[in-house]
């Protein structure tokens, strides 16, 4: 008698069993398959030559575990007679969330895709994408997608989806023009990632005349820190519109020019001499240049003024911001030596000069 009351409530609680049973399976096929990607998967996908395949595994482990659990939970709950009443209403939650799971992993794929491009194919070209850029690409990814589910999932429970698209679009339009400037700023920032007028570390000079270097360009704004400490916090479209001077492109090295001049007196081919070999001395002491057939100094005489021969120095220094210091050192040391060789920087004077006439006798 007690063994079929035992067989009795295990028949009545069949579908229970059968549900546990279930969810316990889905969860071991998970792990499993999580085993497999993790140890196997990754082993093989290793041997080939780009590793776009290591990082889908990679980013597809977590989807693959909770799509296992999710289909176990299905089928335990819409076999569980107790919950048969409510299937309709079961059926919409599943949905609801299958189509969700199905945009976060969508999202998830094409956010493995931007970070394959931006530390692979982007390296090779010499791009590099910024993080802030990056992060909102991947926002953007996450934000369609669930759009887009949100409208599958309306137009499966039968509501007019065609309306709401086009209120959505209207909408769409009046938040564009009141974000006109953000969507502007968030475009030259792509811009400026993409195409690389200016780059991380670069020194500039703005068409305001300010000079620093590029800190940060973010998907809003571009950073840069001026020679004074401070930090100039620009909009990108105005990076974009504005004339720039980049003195790290195409590389860092430029060459710096120093007027000078020196009285008619003086003998100009002993001035040419000397100017150059100060600024070889300076160049090598303060501009660790000793390559002087690539980076030769120059002299070029180019005015008789009203008290001078003018002439300018050209040197060459490493990097831009070396140009200040060499430019101090090197006045310092060519006036030492024109003072040597009695060479005179005259000061700027008017000579007046003045003819006596016989007067003329009544």
């Amino acid at each position: 008698m007690a063994n079929l009351v035992i067989v009795d409530l295990f028949w009545q609680n069949f579908s229970i069993i059968r549900a546990a049973i279930a969810i316990i399976l889905s969860f071991v096929i998970a792990k499993t398959v999580n085993f497999i990607l993790k140890n196997y998967a990754v082993k093989l996908t290793a041997k080939t030559k780009t590793n776009l395949d290591d990082m889908l595994i990679k980013s597809m482990r977590k989807p693959l575990l909770i799509g296992f659990l999710l289909y176990g939970l299905y089928y335990a709950v819409t076999t569980t007679e107790y919950l048969l009443p409510h299937a309709a209403t079961v059926n919409e939650a599943f949905l609801f969330i299958e189509v969700f799971f199905t945009a976060f992993t969508i999202a998830r794929i094409i956010n493995t895709f931007l970070e394959w491009y931006a530390k692979g194919i982007a390296v090779k070209t010499e791009s590099k994408l910024d993080d802030h850029f990056l992060s909102a690409l991947k926002k953007v990814a996450y934000l369609l997608a669930f759009i887009l589910g949100i409208l599958f999932f309306m137009d499966k429970i039968g509501v007019q989806v065609t309306t709401l698209i086009a209120a959505l679009g209207i909408g769409g339009l009046a938040i564009a023009l009141a974000l006109q400037d953000t969507l502007s700023n968030f475009f030259a920032g792509a811009y400026t990632t993409v195409d690389q007028p200016i780059r991380v570390n670069d020194f500039i000079e703005l068409e305001t005349g300010e000079k620093g270097y590029v800190k940060e360009i973010g998907w809003r704004t571009t950073k840069i820190l001026k020679l004074d400490n401070n930090i100039v916090i620009i909009p990108n479209n105005k990076i974009a519109q504005n004339r720039i001077i980049n003195y790290d492109m195409p590389d860092s090295s430029m060459a710096v020019g120093l007027a000078c001049g020196v009285s008619y007196d003086s003998d100009l081919e002993k001035v040419e001499k000397i100017s150059i070999d100060v600024a070889k001395k300076v160049m090598k002491e303060h501009a660790g240049i000793t390559d002087f057939e690539k980076y030769a100094p120059s002299v070029r005489f180019n005015e008789f003024g009203d008290s001078n021969i003018k002439f300018n120095i050209w040197f060459n220094v490493l990097k831009a911001t070396d140009q200040f210091r060499v430019k101090h050192e090197f006045i310092k040391e060519l006036k030492k030596r024109f003072d040597k060789e009695g060479i005179e920087i005259s000061y700027p004077i008017t000579k007046v000069r003045m003819e006596k006439k016989a007067r003329k006798r009544r």
